[in-house]
């Protein structure tokens, strides 16, 4: 008779995790961790440091998002945990509370749907985002306009602000839109280009013991032999 051994497949050493699942355990969450941290999928932040990466996984499973759009979207920056790009937007559309939003600029008090050379010279350019809530009656309107981005010395930065001024003006909009009105679904998060934008605050100042302030008293020398008054009466 066979030998059914050779038949029977050994149990696993550890419970597969299905592909494409969402982790049901701290022990899934942290193999696909490692996994996530030697690809060159994640941010350069984040690679061959799978601790950064399970903690994103994590605040990404908070907020509804997938392992994958969680290293992808959500960073630290100065500090404070951030989710760029419109996954922002992705986490509160997905919401149930959600209704819809709305998007566009106003150039000289006119709706435009783009902007142009010099629509972005004019401080009173704004961008505008409203939102609707499910069980609030009235829609919640934000704006940031030319003239916040310069008082908050915005268009003067390298890189997004001289290149994609428009779209980090809508951005700024949205940001505060959303966190005003789903400040639950998001948790705190922030719009990562947002908080890029803020400069982080310098380092406290460390405090020193007096003990540590004040110099060493000096050590007296040994007098010299010649020095000694041999004058002195001896003791007895």
């Amino acid at each position: 008779m066979a030998d059914d051994s050779a038949l029977t497949p050994r149990p696993p050493d550890r419970v597969p995790v299905r592909f494409g699942e969402i982790p049901a355990t701290i022990d899934e969450a942290w193999r696909i961790a490692l996994i996530f941290a030697k690809s060159r999928i994640v941010p350069e932040a984040m690679r061959e440091r799978p601790e950064d990466v399970f903690v994103a996984m994590q605040l990404g499973a908070e907020l509804g998002l997938s392992p994958t759009n969680a290293v992808q979207t959500i960073a630290v920056i100065n500090g404070r945990a951030g989710i760029f790009g419109d996954g922002f937007l992705a986490v509160i559309v997905r919401s149930p509370l959600y209704v819809a939003h709305e998007e566009y600029f106003e150039v000289h008090a006119k709706r435009v749907e783009a902007l142009d050379d010099e629509a972005l010279k004019d401080p009173t350019t704004v961008a505008v985002c409203t939102m609707w809530r499910r069980g609030v009656e009235q829609p919640l309107t934000r704006r940031f306009s030319i003239g916040d981005a310069r008082r908050a010395g915005l268009t003067k930065k390298a890189g997004p602000w001289q290149e994609y001024t428009a779209r980090m003006l809508m951005y700024r909009a949205r940001g505060f839109a959303g966190r005003d009105l789903f400040p639950d679904v998001l948790k705190g998060i922030v719009p990562g280009e947002e908080a890029a934008d803020v400069t982080p605050p310098p380092p406290p100042a460390q405090v020193r013991r007096l003990s540590e302030t004040r110099p060493e008293p000096a050590l007296d020398a040994a007098p010299d032999a010649a020095d000694v008054d041999d004058t002195l009466p001896a003791s007895r």
